[in-house]
């Protein structure tokens, strides 16, 4: 059977679809991070393999039925990025795409090649492209310099919220019970070793964020504070790019797809986002995402095989 290879190299896990050319999924995987923003090129290199390899293996599909594969990859927008991610995989698939995750993300969000895609996971970013092709990001520029919204963004108020809490600069919260709770730990001193190890990185600060959902229906100020801060983020990336593709004036009705584990898992982020969103933009429809990242990569590679006549 001859088939196509979608995979969403993500940052914390990369995500595979392998489907048939009629477009019905035949298996699906995850695998380690391949994003190099967050690793190093070698183990990103490794994992990815480790992911296609294993998936063969399971399906008992054949290398040589394999007609594409397109990777999903951050920061594949520039050139040299996409040469950097072509060089993981050695020059072994013949017909590779590399495309930026923010445009599989969108693909496989709306169903259509048009409308906005937010993600807000251990990371964020946001992606649009107009009915007249044009295309818009905001965010996505990795966590020291952006990600505003994400995970990692929750996860270090939380701590810095904890912290400043006990040193009496900020009044007590609930978090900080939660966090000692779910770090098995009996100190707000000890979270600097939690923070500061190597073994935790920004996969483990993004993890806390789910707790600020519990602390925000116990009634805590602070939780709330950070959850509507992290609304008014994911909003700014929304507003910026549906104000740059000017899709309020050309389409009577577009798509906002959200997808990413921060913002599926709360529901007083989403409500809050909503809130803000709808209103402002009466004619958005906003909906969590249809399909992953890994399918948008699918409808990529089918769409490249149909264009060479292969499908």
């Amino acid at each position: 059977m001859c088939y196509v290879i979608g995979i969403d190299g993500g940052a914390t896990k990369s995500y595979l679809k392998i489907a048939a050319l009629k477009g019905h999924v035949v298996y699906t995987g995850t695998g380690g991070p391949c994003n190099i923003n967050s690793i190093n090129k070698d183990l990103a290199g490794n994992n990815l393999k480790e992911l296609i390899y294993s998936a063969l293996k399971a399906s008992g599909l054949e290398k040589k039925d394999c007609l594409c594969v397109c990777l999903g990859m951050a920061g594949a927008g520039s050139k040299e990025r996409r040469k950097i991610y072509r060089g993981l995989l050695n020059n072994e698939f013949e017909n590779l795409i590399i495309t930026d995750d923010a445009q599989a993300a969108l693909l496989g969000g709306t169903g259509t090649e048009t409308g906005v895609v937010l993600i807000s996971g251990t990371g964020s970013i946001c992606f649009g492209r107009n009915i007249n092709g044009k295309t818009h990001r905001a965010g996505g520029w990795g966590h020291i310099i952006g990600d505003e919204g994400s995970g990692y963004y929750i996860g270090c108020k939380i701590l810095n919220s904890i912290m400043k809490s006990y040193d009496l600069r900020n009044p007590p919260t609930y978090l900080t019970r939660l966090v000692l709770i779910r770090l098995g730990i009996d100190s707000p001193e000890n979270i600097i070793d939690y923070v500061y190890t190597k073994a935790n990185n920004k996969a483990s600060i993004a993890s806390l964020a789910k707790i600020c959902d519990e602390a925000c229906f116990n009634g805590d100020k602070k939780a709330e504070e950070i959850l509507n801060d992290c609304a008014d983020a994911l909003f700014e990336h929304v507003d910026t790019v549906i104000r740059e593709l000017d899709m309020q004036n050309t389409m009577p009705e577009y798509r906002v797809a959200y997808a990413g584990s921060v913002i599926k898992n709360s529901v007083y982020l989403l409500e809050k986002l909503s809130t803000l969103l709808y209103s402002k933009y009466s004619d958005i429809v906003f909906m969590p995402a249809q399909n992953d990242a890994a399918w948008g990569c699918i409808m990529i590679a089918l769409n490249e095989l149909k264009k060479m006549n292969l499908n």
